[in-house]
């Protein structure tokens, strides 16, 4: 029997990222660590879609790699992935001074904070309207 109550969980928390993003997107704070919210949202959000089969949740941090479980049931399109990719980039790579950090351009933030929305919207409707 899937366990919808585990699922919500990971959804509560990927909402308290997500809307974290959304106010320091509001308050024009820095586009990095708006990505980076918006990264732990996406995250939790497809792992909130593992949860309700009851199976390990990995602790990988890579969106495409989780994603990469979840074909079945859900699909993204080359551009859905690369964003997916880029916020991963982001949290990995952005988290502490190294050779590659970069800013994300503003264009960057507000693409990769909507796909969030969006992602989240789509799970938290798969997960309520499962058996």
């Amino acid at each position: 029997m899937p366990n919808k109550a585990y699922a919500r969980e990971w959804l509560a928390f990927a909402r308290r990222h997500l809307e974290t993003a959304t106010l320091l997107y509001e308050a024009n704070h820095y586009g990095d660590v708006i990505v980076i919210e918006a990264q732990q949202a996406m995250e939790k959000s497809l792992k909130a879609l593992l949860a309700p089969d009851n199976v390990k949740i990995p602790r990988s941090h890579d969106l495409g790699e989780i994603a990469a479980l979840l074909q079945a049931r859900l699909s993204f399109r080359e551009e859905k992935k690369s964003l997916l990719e880029r916020a991963t980039d982001y949290y990995q790579e952005d988290r502490s001074p190294n050779p590659r950090y970069s800013l994300p351009s503003e264009e960057e933030v507000e693409r990769i904070l909507v796909f969030a929305r969006q992602l989240h919207e789509q799970v938290v409707e798969l997960v309520e309207t499962a058996g």
